[in-house]
C-alpha cells in the first residue's frame, strides 16, 4: 500500500472532481495521489486494493495500469458517495414518514439509491478483421515490441479493427498474465487509431470474467469469448450462463460470442442461442460465425431487425457472405491478405462483380496453400511463416504448433509463388 507520507495531500472541493491526465486522483481513503510518484510495488498493491488482478508491470504498460487505477478510484468514490446520499435520502424520508403516518406499521419505506449501471459501449465493426498472430521471441517468451511493428503494418494495409488473443494469436496457450500484457500492449501502440476486440474466453469462467475486466480496465472496446471446449455446455442454456457470467466482468463493453464448431465441438444452432440470448444476456451482441453455414449465418442476420452484428469467419467464402448481408469479417489469412481483401470489399460496393470474384479466388488459392502446411505444424505455425516470407518475424509458435523445418519453408515459398501471391497479397 502506498504510504500516506508520499506526496498525498487532502482533497479540496469535490473529492471526485476528475484530472484530465488522470495523474492526480483521490483514494477511496482521501488521499490525492501523484499516480506518477507510485513504484511499480505500491500500484500493484493498490490495484490489488480495489479488486484487480495485474500481470507484470513494466515501464511499456505501466501507464494503462495507472490509468486503470485512477478509473476505478472514481467509480468507488461515486458508488461511495451516492451511497452516502441515499442513505440521507432514506434517514429524511423516515422521519417524514414517521411524522405524517396515521400508525407505526404504516410507515413509508424506501431504499438506497441503486449504484449506477454501466453504460454499455456501442461499436459498429466492418471490414476486414485480422484475427492476429501473438509474437513470440526465440525463447518462447511474448515479443511485446513486436505487437508495434504489427500495428503500423495493419494500418498500412487499411485495417481498422483488429481481434486479438483468439485461436489464431494462440490465447488458450498463453497465461492469465500474458494475455494481459499481450492486451495491454496492443491498446498502447494502437493508441486510439484502431479498433480492439480483445478474446478473453478461457476453460475456466473465472479466468475468463478476470480477463474481460481486465479488458474493460485498459479501454478494449469489445470483448469475445468462445465457449469452454473440454467441459461443454450440454445445453443452450448452460452456454449462455457461461458468457452470462463472463459479460458480468465487464459490464461496459459488448460481447461478441466466438462460435467455431469445427474447432471447439460445441455445436448449437447459432440462431436460437442469439434468440435466448436477447433476453438472458443482454451485452451479447453478436458473434464471430466461423462456420460454413451461410443459412444459420443468415438467419442470425435476421435476428430482431438486424440487431446482431455478425463478423464473417470463413474467409474463403467471404464474397458469398457479402451477398447474402455480410458487413464484417475476420479470420487468420487476413493478417497476410488485408489489402487483397480490401479491394474484394471495395469491388463488391461498387458492383464489379468480375473484380470482386478475381480477388476472392486469390484468397482460395492462399487458403489452400495454407491448409496444405496446417496439418503438418498447425495453423499458427504456417501462418507466422506466411508473415515471415512478407517481412514481419513474428517468431515460432507455441506448443503443441511447431515451426516449419527451412525445408518447408521453402516449400512454401514456391507455392506462394506459383500462385502469384507475392504480387497481389
Amino acid at each position: 500500500m502506498a504510504s500516506n507520507s508520499r506526496k498525498t495531500k487532502r482533497p479540496s472541493g469535490d473529492v471526485n472532481s476528475t484530472e484530465a491526465s488522470l495523474a492526480i486522483s483521490t483514494s477511496p481513503d482521501g488521499r490525492q495521489v501523484e499516480l506518477s510518484d507510485l513504484t511499480n510495488a505500491e500500484l500493484r498493491q493498490e490495484l490489488e486494493n480495489v479488486g484487480e488482478k495485474p500481470g507484470p508491470i513494466n515501464t511499456s504498460n505501466r501507464e494503462l495500469y495507472e490509468g486503470m487505477l485512477g478509473r476505478r478510484w472514481r467509480t468507488i468514490n461515486i458508488w461511495s458517495r451516492e451511497s452516502r446520499e441515499g442513505a440521507r435520502d432514506e434517514s429524511v424520508n423516515s422521519r417524514q414518514a414517521e411524522q405524517t403516518s396515521p400508525s407505526p406499521r404504516k410507515k413509508a419505506r424506501t431504499g438506497t439509491k441503486q449504484k449506477p449501471k454501466p453504460v454499455l459501449k456501442d461499436i459498429t465493426v466492418k471490414g476486414v478483421v485480422p484475427a492476429a498472430y501473438t509474437p513470440f521471441g526465440e525463447d518462447g517468451e511474448v515479443n511485446l515490441p513486436a505487437i508495434d511493428l504489427l500495428v503500423d503494418y495493419f494500418l498500412r494495409s487499411g485495417i481498422s479493427t483488429v481481434f486479438v488473443n483468439g485461436m489464431s494469436g494462440e490465447g488458450l496457450a498463453l497465461t492469465v498474465s500474458e494475455r494481459k500484457a499481450t492486451a495491454e500492449r496492443w491498446l498502447k501502440a494502437a493508441a486510439g487509431r484502431m479498433t480492439i476486440i480483445v478474446h478473453v474466453g478461457s476453460p475456466c469462467v473465472k479466468d475468463a470474467k478476470e480477463l474481460a475486466s481486465h479488458a474493460e480496465a485498459i479501454g478494449a472496446h469489445a470483448i469475445s469469448a468462445i465457449p469452454p471446449v473440454f467441459h461443454k455446455p450440454a445445453t443452450i442454456s448452460n452456454m449462455l450462463l457461461f458468457f452470462k457470467e463472463v459479460s458480468a466482468g465487464a459490464p461496459s463493453l459488448p460481447l461478441f460470442m466466438y462460435n467455431n464448431p469445427d474447432a471447439t465441438g460445441v455445436h448449437f444452432d447459432s440462431v436460437e442461442v442469439l434468440k435466448n440470448a436477447y433476453s438472458k444476456v443482454p451485452n451479447l451482441r453478436g458473434a464471430k460465425f466461423t462456420s460454413f453455414n451461410l443459412t444459420e449465418f443468415t438467419g442470425c442476420l435476421q435476428l430482431h431487425d438486424g440487431f446482431y452484428q455478425m463478423m464473417y469467419g470463413r474467409d474463403e467464402q467471404l464474397l458469398a457472405a457479402l451477398a447474402l448481408g455480410a458487413t464484417a469479417c475476420v479470420g487468420s489469412t487476413y493478417n497476410y491478405t488485408g489489402r487483397l481483401n480490401n479491394r474484394l470489399l471495395a469491388a463488391y460496393r461498387r458492383g464489379d462483380m468480375a473484380a470482386a470474384q478475381k480477388e476472392q479466388y486469390r484468397s482460395q488459392a492462399a487458403v489452400l496453400v495454407m491448409k496444405k502446411y496446417e496439418c503438418i505444424v498447425g495453423s499458427a505455425g504456417v501462418g507466422k511463416a506466411i508473415m515471415q516470407l512478407i517481412g514481419l518475424n513474428l517468431g515460432p509458435p507455441r506448443l503443441p504448433s511447431v515451426a516449419l523445418s527451412a525445408d518447408q519453408l521453402k516449400e512454401l515459398r514456391k507455392d506462394l509463388t506459383e500462385i502469384g501471391f507475392f504480387d497481389w497479397h
